[in-house]
């Protein structure tokens, strides 16, 4: 079952507005683009990537780098 997590903000925040912008600016929706931005700051946390070369395949190259279980 995939994990989900809910953010909420307040109504006099104003991030809402500033995701929705972004995400059209884009032209995706604005859950991805928050999926983006976490994707993102947790890329410091990361191993360094093992070289594709290392791998018989893509699938063996993401699960050997941590991108897929």
């Amino acid at each position: 079952m995939p994990k989900s997590y809910t953010v909420t903000f307040k109504d006099y925040e104003t991030q809402p507005d500033l995701i929705e912008y972004v995400a059209g600016l884009h032209g995706i929706e604005p859950e991805l683009l928050i999926k983006r931005f976490i994707s993102k700051g947790l890329d410091e946390y990361r191993q360094p990537m093992k070289d594709i070369s290392e791998f018989d395949n893509l699938e063996e190259f993401f699960k050997g780098n941590g991108l897929k279980k």
